[in-house]
Parts: structure tokens; C-alpha cells; sequence
């Protein structure tokens, strides 16, 4: 993940007083930490893709890899 990304997540894992860009690298390093994260996007931007129309396998991809606009 990067670091946009990761803070479109929701800083997922990060610590109390943790730099960010210390948070997301740890983050991005550690598979559970980085499934939580995409998940976490993805719950969070999901509407959008409903709201557009299209086949939600194919707009979660589109998500996954644009961004939300």
C-alpha cells in the first residue's frame, strides 16, 4: 500500500504518538496490519461504486487501484 492510500484507510495500526509515515511503513510490512487497511478502504468507498452502477467486481478493482475519484 501507499502512503495516500494508507491514509485514506484510516492510519490503520498506528500507534498512539506515531509519526505517520513510520505507521504506514510498518503497516504496509505486516500482512494483517496491510489486509486491515484495504479493507478498511474498501468499507469506506464501496457506496461509490454501488452508486455508479457498475458490477461491483469490477468497480472494487477500479477503487482498489484509482482512488475514489
Amino acid at each position: 500500500i501507499k502512503l495516500p492510500y494508507y491514509k485514506d484507510c484510516g492510519t490503520h495500526g498506528r500507534k498512539n504518538g506515531e509519526d505517520v509515515t513510520t505507521a504506514w511503513k510498518r503497516c504496509a510490512n505486516d500482512y494483517k496490519c496491510a489486509k486491515q487497511c484495504v479493507e478498511a478502504y474498501m468499507n469506506r468507498y464501496k457506496k461509490q461504486c454501488a452508486s455508479i452502477g457498475q458490477n461491483s467486481c469490477q468497480a472494487m478493482a477500479r477503487l482498489h487501484n484509482g482512488g475514489p475519484s
